[in-house]
């Protein structure tokens, strides 16, 4: 079941996010959808609106690992998606996030741009865009 996030949902997202950031303020904003499973959140994904040249930008997509390959991350941009009907929905991954973009591409996704140099880490940000 996905559902608006709530901050009881905290405590498991903190548990799976890869990001390490609290999701209070997304919460409190009502950007934050939660992937539910046996009264426990498993996925979230997070949309900041207007965010690139007025687009809505998926911000974050996380599932935990044992949830992962069972079509939560798939719910959840579906969710997106149908959220925002006749919206250009702009996402991003590192390059090497084979799985996310197999998932990207599966969902219909079109890579739109390739940014070097932004990860300090060192891959490139692959940017998708699929109109909603």
């Amino acid at each position: 079941m996905i559902r608006p996030g709530t901050p009881a949902d905290l405590p498991a997202i903190d548990a799976f996010d890869p990001f390490g950031d609290s999701r209070a303020d997304e919460v409190a904003a009502g950007r934050l959808a939660v992937y539910e499973r046996d009264g426990r959140a498993v996925g979230f994904l997070t949309v900041a609106t207007d965010a690139l040249l007025g687009h809505p930008f998926v911000s974050y997509l996380a599932v935990a690992p044992e949830a992962r390959r069972q079509g939560v991350g798939s719910a959840l941009l579906a969710d997106a998606e149908r959220r925002h009907t006749g919206l250009r929905l702009l996402i991003s991954t590192e390059e090497t996030n084979a799985p996310m973009r197999a998932l990207l591409t599966a969902r219909g996704y079109t890579v739109s741009g390739v940014l070097h140099g932004l990860n300090q880490d060192g891959p490139a940000e692959v940017f998708y865009y699929k109109d909603c």
